[in-house]
């Protein structure tokens, strides 16, 4: 339009529509043209960079470009954003989502070029970093909601404005699964069963071996290993399993997220660490050895004793790993050449070492120096053969014999808080019960064995256990993990 008010020819209108776009009103000028005040009239061109020259027209005596100048803005304007979400079936254990876009509309400042800069709080990572649309994925467990905030930065080179900040959430509305604990009838007739209480107990489907001798849980995840290189993978706690095969025969811990896959071979000295069980990644050891039951802090820092050295032998070799299996080292050499069972993390830098005979030794400082539990004699209180051990939250540890399957007697459970003194605990009425396995889960100790019916043995404080019933009509039976 033209606002009839001219200067040398040039509409009023003309000659300021370019003079960076205007500026926002910022009051009246008693300027008018056609009836409208002049900052009325065109700040509806928007904010922009000041004019810097006269224009010829003034008005008492005021250019009118420096009236403009000093009505407006140089900064960049930005649009409003709005939340993100998504809420979705993602899966069990966890599950990876991503929110709908959003989107920042830039405007006045340089008029283009602009550049954009997304800033997130939260679990969340920013898809469509650098341009004006974005979205935001998070891994999430099952049944839960991950939450941040998001904002855009945007900048002209010489001006930034921030978008208002909004919410956003990522939501998976799969069932949660609770981790259960699984035991195997031993050999003969192989069949699963999984409990998330050590009372009311199912009966796993999918891939069983006979012979199960070692398992570990982490990371949501479950794997049991046999005899040879087979193995079996649990992902929901231990209700279906499917079978995997690994390049060697290994005895399976895990730990901070990380599964450790030690050599049940005397004559390798290759580890492999992984966080799924399936992808493995090879690391050696100092030397050749078997590794049974590996210590952990559950902060990166193992620690494990051979069961055997290169050539089968009872030894005194230990080992230790601060970042979670990764790389080795020896350690200090234990008290006694012993066929070492493995190692459990009392507190601190305190572990404890045990072989089946019941040897224990005893480390203060991370497996760089140990010495003899009750001077290599079998403790006072302590089976005089060991099957497995376990260690509660709590610091408690329980270590479970290998008696005789023809005694009359129950078979003598130990307990103790810090690896030295022990108290006996006897699984009364159940004749001939020989130790396999117990292990620490949910709150809760359970040990398994040969006792002559399908039970196994519960305690929520390593002193006082009952009996619970499992399917099947297996009379031996392992706690695997």
């Amino acid at each position: 339009m033209a606002s009839n008010y001219s200067h040398t020819g040039t509409d009023l209108d003309s000659l300021l529509a370019p003079l960076g776009s205007g500026w926002p009103t910022a009051g009246t000028q008693s300027f008018a043209v056609g009836g409208t005040d002049i900052a009325s009239r065109y700040a509806i061109a928007s904010s922009g960079t000041a004019y810097g020259s006269t224009t010829g027209y003034t008005l008492n005596g005021i250019d009118v470009g420096t009236i403009f100048a000093g009505l407006g803005t140089t900064n960049v304007v930005v649009s409003t954003i709005s939340t993100l979400s998504v809420s979705a079936a993602l899966g069990a254990p966890s599950g990876t989502g991503t929110t709908g876009t959003t989107t920042v509309t830039a405007s006045k400042g340089k008029q283009s070029g602009y550049t954009y800069t997304w800033v997130i709080t939260g679990a969340g990572t920013i898809n469509g970093q650098s341009t004006s649309t974005a979205s935001v994925t998070a891994t999430v467990g099952a049944g839960s909601t991950t939450t941040g905030s998001i904002y855009c930065a945007v900048s002209d080179g010489t001006t930034t404005t921030n978008t208002n900040t909004v919410g956003w959430s990522v939501q998976n509305t799969s069932s949660a699964f609770t981790m259960r604990v699984a035991v195997d009838s031993f050999f003969a007739n192989p069949a699963r069963y999984y409990s998330a209480d050590g009372v009311t107990w199912g009966t796993a489907t999918g891939t069983t071996f006979g012979g199960m001798y070692s398992g570990a849980s982490t990371n949501n995840i479950k794997i049991m290993v046999g005899s040879s290189n087979n193995a079996t993978i649990s992902t929901d706690g231990g209700a279906t399993w499917s079978a995997h095969t690994y390049p060697q025969g290994t005895y399976i811990n895990g730990s901070n997220n990380v599964f450790q896959l030690m050599p049940a071979s005397t004559e390798s000295i290759t580890a492999y660490y992984s966080t799924d069980g399936v992808t493995l990644t090879s690391t050696l050891l100092p030397s050749a050895m078997i590794v049974q039951k590996l210590g952990s802090n559950g902060a990166g820092h193992l620690v494990g004793a051979a069961a055997y050295d290169s050539a089968g032998n009872p030894n005194t070799i230990s080992i230790i790993s601060t970042d979670n299996g990764h790389t080795w080292s020896l350690g200090g050499a234990l008290p006694s050449a012993q066929h070492w069972a493995g190692v459990v993390w009392l507190s601190g830098t305190t572990y404890v070492a045990f072989s089946p005979n019941t040897n224990l030794a005893i480390t203060t400082n991370g497996g760089t120096a140990w010495s003899n539990v009750n001077g290599g004699a079998v403790p006072t209180g302590c089976p005089s053969s060991m099957a497995g051990v376990a260690m509660a939250s709590n610091g408690s540890i329980i270590v479970i014999g290998s008696g005789s399957s023809g005694s009359s007697a129950g078979q003598t459970v130990s307990y103790s808080t810090n690896g030295t003194t022990w108290t006996p605990v006897v699984f009364s009425g159940v004749p001939g019960f020989s130790g396999i396995s117990v292990t620490y889960i949910n709150g809760f100790f359970l040990a398994a064995g040969y006792t002559g019916q399908s039970t196994v043995w519960k305690s929520t404080n390593g002193i006082t256990w009952t009996p619970e019933t499992i399917p099947g009509t297996s009379s031996y039976v392992q706690v695997v993990c």
